[in-house]
């Protein structure tokens, strides 16, 4: 089981906490319908395709259904599956036939809500950072302040110069190029106005 794979299926096991969850592996193999409530320990349901219906608990799903022990409560016989699931929803009542025609993520929806989680964890939620400098360690070790955090590269100059007409050594770190922004040099707004006469 890969890392992803452990993490839908915990993440599955943990969303049965209260709702019922069906086992679609059970139902693919061609076993017939097998459902659970509760996360790691509950209850479950079990119609296998002749009809049988099998209902009890269960204790250590992790991190699937499938690691679970089960211990049978009930079990009739019933003419076909169809009036077996049919006897199981009226038992269960409306929040079990909700819960059953309720959307759920696929494995592959999963794995892309993650991809777009981590994208999102792995971004900066500012481009610029501003510091200044603190201290030099006896390891040559630098210690610098943070004063800003911006997506503003104006504003980030701007604090930098502002700082550094405090008599701070200053540095600005483009997280997002991974370099340091040279806020010294003259733009060419400022070249220009050094040409005019006023």
């Amino acid at each position: 089981m890969t890392e992803q794979e452990f993490k839908y299926w915990t993440a599955k096991t943990h969303s049965s906490a209260n709702k019922w969850t069906e086992d679609e592996i059970y139902r693919l193999n061609g076993k017939g319908l097998f459902y659970y409530l509760g996360g790691e320990d509950g209850i479950y349901l079990e119609i296998e395709k002749d009809g049988l219906l099998s209902a009890g608990t269960y204790e250590g799903a992790f991190p699937h259904i499938g690691e679970a022990f089960f211990c049978e409560k009930h079990q009739k016989q019933h003419d076909n599956q169809s009036v077996a699931f049919a006897v199981a929803a009226e038992s269960l009542g409306t929040k079990f036939l909700a819960d059953m025609f309720s959307s759920e993520l696929s494995f592959e929806e999963f794995m892309l809500n993650m991809s777009k989680a981590e994208d999102k964890t792995n971004r900066e939620d500012f481009q610029y950072e501003v510091s200044v400098f603190a201290e030099e360690s006896e390891d040559g070790m630098t210690t610098w302040n943070i004063v800003c955090q911006t997506n503003d590269e104006n504003e980030a100059i701007a604090e930098a110069k502002k700082q550094e007409a405090l008599g701070e050594t200053v540095r600005v770190d483009d997280l997002i190029e991974g370099d340091l922004v040279d806020f010294n040099s003259d733009s060419t707004e400022d070249q220009a106005l050094t040409g005019m006469e006023l």
